[in-house]
């Protein structure tokens, strides 16, 4: 997500007036051009930082058969011939047939190869006799409010990483999500581009009824919305987030906190200042992360709604996402076609906009051709799939365009809903269909998480930690003979869906006593049940419940001997969704 750069098809740089025929400057030297791009050289990297300020450049430096008199265009091609990101335009070559000339680094985008060409070379024309470096450049900044009310607030970012196997461009939620995604091969040519300009996202535009979230009825705005429609209002929210990559892996995480806002209750949307004199937060942030695999291939959404005012919340949002559907190669739309798989259809192309009802089983998958009449695989125009984990409507409120309508779901005081979504990127039909499916296990929205303390010591261990091990989510106490050790463990429903968990732990081994009470206080053992894997606790979204496991050392235990409890909770709806934590007990 550059800003600078208009994703449009390139003008041709000669025209002759009034016809629309490109003229060709013929070389000086009658030749058939050829040109070698010396420097910079294969594989140079780049990265566009907030610390950058103005963008630095790099000197372009090449040899050709050319002479005085001839110019030639600098271009970064990715798709082929057909596209390309324009840099230094009518650079003179030397009469030795050298050229030189200052290229920003912010020129390629992602990978794609430097080439030199004749001046005002039409798209679609042969490349051959250039030769020149695949050089990389990716971006990492955020933005800042510049004046007015909210000057100096942070209101968005564009982390834009070249992948293995695909460029990925991310900005936050309230903007356009998943901006841009492409595919890419070893030679240095791309895909056209896939999922574009909205992914997940949550932004808000002068032009439709509503925000994309709604809090309690509310128009509610994140950092980037309130400054798109809103930024001479006072009160705009700012922008936290971090990221970090793997240097060996490629996986890339990226968090981000969006503090949510509102308009002064019955003001009308889109807000101006004469009803809305200041925005004011709504009881309700929004943290989203994302996470990146596969090469760039796969990009994982998790959006957390956390109540932030110890009061309850109604919250609805509307997920923008769009295909790119354009062919740079034919130089016209595609026929962008959808599988809302739960139908059982098949794939159908725009007939208009609809609204849909979404699946009644979850996660679900919409799988999307950016054409369909496309070969299969097919290089250049991509597959992809859009998982998701939460009931409602699907709009195709465009021939590129799908929203997700979530249905309206509750936020607990001081507590927290989940929302998933994953998205894919594949040449070939298999590929799709293979990752959607496993995306769709990813992300099931029934999920236990059980986590374990010392009582009263209030530093929960294993939350977001999923295992049936207790790996990373156990607590050991030293207990003296004839002493008792208490440890609270929490049942936290992290699914999207009401459910109910089934609690399994373990007997008493000689020497220890083991009593397990429900809650967090009181004296009601549920022992037995618990023992035989028949204690059931129903639990909402983002709630926990608790139960307490009281280990008593009989007075004649031998010291230094250790005792463990592994407690775990599965899930009703899907037993395959479980997770563990161990309560130990050693002999002082």
């Amino acid at each position: 997500m550059t800003f600078s750069r208009a994703r449009i098809v390139p003008v041709l740089l000669l025209a002759l007036a009034g016809t629309g025929v490109v003229l060709l400057q013929a070389p000086a030297s009658s030749v058939v051009p050829t040109t070698n791009i010396t420097s910079p050289l294969d594989g140079a990297h780049y990265t566009v930082t907030q610390q950058n300020g103005s963008v630095p450049d790099v000197t372009v430096t090449g040899t050709s058969n050319l002479t005085t008199g001839d110019f030639i265009d600098i271009r970064c091609y990715e798709v082929g011939s057909s596209w390309y990101q324009g840099g230094p335009s009518h650079v003179a070559v030397q009469a030795d047939g050298t050229f030189s000339a200052q290229m920003s680094i912010g020129t390629p985008y992602g990978t794609c190869q430097l080439l030199a060409v004749p001046y005002g070379w039409p798209k679609g024309s042969g490349l051959s006799g250039y030769i020149g470096p695949r050089v990389t450049t990716e971006y990492r900044r955020d933005f800042k409010t510049t004046s007015g009310p909210n000057v100096g607030r942070t209101y968005d970012y564009s982390v834009a990483y070249q992948g293995a196997h695909a460029l990925f461009d991310l900005s936050s939620a309230t903007h356009g999500g998943y901006w841009e995604s492409r595919l890419n091969y070893p030679e240095g040519s791309s895909s056209d581009y896939f999922w574009d300009t909205y992914g997940a996202a949550l932004g808000a535009f002068a032009d439709l009824p509503r925000s994309q979230i709604r809090v309690d009825g509310r128009n509610a705005f994140g950092p980037n919305s309130a400054h798109n429609l809103a930024s001479n209002i006072p009160g705009n929210p700012s922008l936290t987030w971090t990221v970090w990559r793997d240097g060996s892996t490629g996986i890339t995480r990226i968090k981000e906190h969006d503090p949510l806002v509102a308009c002064p209750k019955g003001a009308p949307y889109p807000p101006v200042l004469a009803t809305c004199p200041k925005m004011t937060g709504v009881g309700v942030d929004l943290d989203r992360t994302y996470v990146i695999v596969d090469g760039g291939r796969q990009v994982h959404v998790i959006d957390i709604w956390r109540s932030v005012d110890g009061k309850s919340h109604l919250i609805s949002p509307y997920y923008m996402n769009q295909v790119h559907g354009f062919d740079y190669v034919a130089n016209a739309e595609t026929d962008v076609a959808v599988n809302r798989r739960w139908t059982f259809g098949g794939f159908t192309t725009y007939a208009g906009q609809a609204v849909y009802a979404g699946p009644t089983k979850l996660a679900n998958s919409i799988l999307v051709r950016d054409s369909d009449t496309a070969s299969d695989p097919n290089s250049l125009l991509p597959r992809g799939a859009l998982t998701f984990d939460f009931p409602g409507k699907v709009d195709r409120a465009g021939y590129n365009n799908l929203v997700l309508q979530a249905n309206s779901f509750g936020v607990s005081a001081d507590g927290s809903r989940t929302t998933r979504q994953s998205f894919v990127i594949a040449n070939n039909e298999a590929d799709m269909v293979s990752k959607a499916a496993a995306q769709r296990v990813r992300i099931n929205p029934y999920r236990a998480d059980a986590q374990i303390e010392k009582l009263g010591s209030g530093s929960l261990k294993g939350n977001n930690v999923y295992n049936t091990t207790a790996a990373g989510q156990s607590v050991t106490l030293g207990v003296h003979r004839s002493s008792t050790a208490t440890f609270l463990v929490a049942i936290q429903n992290d699914g999207t869906q009401p459910d109910t968990f089934v609690i399994k732990g373990g007997s008493a081994p000689a020497g220890f006593t083991v009593n397990y009470l429900l809650g967090r206080g009181g004296r009601t053992s549920i022992t037995t049940a618990v023992v035989h894997g028949k204690q059931e606790l129903s639990i909402s979204p983002g709630v926990r419940k608790y139960l307490r496991i009281e280990v008593s050392v009989k007075a004649g235990t031998s010291l230094g001997k250790v005792a463990s409890w592994l407690v775990t909770a599965t899930s009703l709806s899907d037993a395959t969704r479980k997770d563990a934590v161990k309560a130990v007990v050693e002999v002082r």
